[in-house]
């Protein structure tokens, strides 16, 4: 779905920029009529999925039920740093939901969940060395 929805938005802002730089000759009217139509569009889609979905997959059937069981994510000796690292390397998941306020963390006892949150700063030293060295 999130693919679908930069594709929207990249296709409105490559019409605007082409229209900015007389590329193509389109009226503004037409590209605010589809700028608003594909807003609408995303905010309902997300309407309907939150709807289907539910809270955290709340409304989700799974066909084996041997899932991890939820009641052991809330043991105050899994999250680090008041609340905001998860760490349980028994638990299967990669993302969990937020124990407080909304969204998802990832669960750094995993091995690929702790390079989710190493990436960010190796993201942010291979920039810098970039910049550096020009």
């Amino acid at each position: 779905m999130e693919d679908r929805i930069f594709i929207i938005i990249n296709f409105i802002f490559s019409l605007i920029s082409f229209h900015s730089f007389d590329i193509i000759d389109i009226s503004m009217k037409f590209i605010n009529i589809l700028f608003i139509g594909a807003t609408l569009l995303i905010i309902l889609g997300s309407i309907v999925i939150s709807i289907k979905i539910g809270q955290g997959g709340s409304r989700l059937k799974f066909d084996n039920e041997d899932k991890y069981e939820e009641k052991n994510r809330d043991d105050d000796g899994l999250w680090k740093l008041g609340n905001t690292i998860y760490y349980n390397p028994e638990d299967p998941a990669l993302f969990i939901e937020k124990r407080f306020g909304v969204g998802w963390t990832v669960n750094a006892g995993k091995p690929l969940g702790m390079f989710f949150m190493i990436l960010p700063f190796i993201i942010i030293v291979v920039t810098l060395l970039i910049t550096i060295e020009r």
